[in-house]
């Protein structure tokens, strides 16, 4: 659609923002102002909550780079130099919320800090944040989807990704881009609904933890559900299948420990 942003050749030289680049850093900014604000309205000084929300921010960008690594060795073993490049390429959106809720568990640990309070409060700017940087991707042209006659279908640009993955795969020519699902804006989409149904849950069992972990669950049921309606890149062949696993083991392991949190509460006011 529109990969590149800005695209201006200044006396300086030439200036470009890519659109993923651009979403990501802001997906990423908003969940470090969350982080920010949640830390100062539980009475953290400004220090601590700086450093604290910075620090997440790190963790979940290596988080991101991680899980793309492995879940993509094949390329990084071609191109290894790939591992340390600062662009905005080569992220992965569970591995950021894996990395930074083992890193939140660790600092609730250090700090005595109600870390799954704060994660609930969270869970309106991490769904954001998902739907800010898929609408990048979308922009991109990256992430598309399988063909498809949907009535929403959309059609990318001759020569795009989604159009050269037709073309080599024989089902179509040099002229004529097919259309196809919008898996971005499903997953921009599967995230606000999976945000809103966090936050209900919450507000109805006042559980701390359940808004953060139905949340979780409810963006890995939509991964799921993606999962079978997205073209995947050649690096992913030997990984994407173990995909669902992923999905349904995350899926379970989080329903596990909602009950389990209810359970709890419910014997605590007995």
């Amino acid at each position: 659609m529109y990969p590149e942003l800005i695209h201006l050749q200044t006396s300086l030289g030439l200036v470009q923002i890519n659109s993923y680049s651009f979403f990501l850093w802001i997906a990423i900014l908003v969940v470090a102002l969350g982080f920010y604000r949640r830390y100062r309205i539980h009475n953290l000084s400004r220090r601590k909550s700086f450093i604290i929300s910075a620090g997440m921010i790190i963790i979940a960008v290596v988080g991101a780079r991680l899980f793309h690594i492995v879940t993509n060795i094949s390329l990084y073993q071609k191109y290894p130099v790939q591992i340390f490049t600062l662009d905005a390429n080569g992220f992965s959106i569970y591995g950021a919320i894996l990395l930074v809720g083992m890193g939140g568990f660790l600092t609730a640990r250090i700090t005595s800090f109600p870390m799954w309070k704060v994660f609930d409060e969270m869970v309106p700017y991490i769904g954001i944040s998902i739907g800010i940087a898929r609408i990048g991707c979308f922009l991109n042209g990256c992430c598309f989807g399988i063909v498809s006659n949907l009535p929403w279908a959309v059609r990318f640009p001759i020569f795009s990704d989604a159009h050269l993955y037709q073309i080599s795969t024989g089902q179509t020519n040099l002229v004529a881009s097919l259309p196809v699902h919008p898996t971005q804006l499903y997953e921009a989409l599967g995230a606000l609904i999976a945000t809103f149904l966090g936050m209900w849950v919450h507000q109805k069992k006042k559980v701390n933890g359940s808004g953060i972990l139905v949340f979780v669950a409810s963006f890995s049921v939509v991964r799921f559900i993606i999962h079978y309606v997205r073209v995947f890149p050649d690096s992913f062949v030997g990984i994407a299948p173990l995909f669902p696993a992923l999905y349904i083991g995350i899926l379970s392991f989080c329903l596990f420990l909602l009950f389990q949190k209810i359970a709890r509460a419910k014997n605590k006011y007995e």
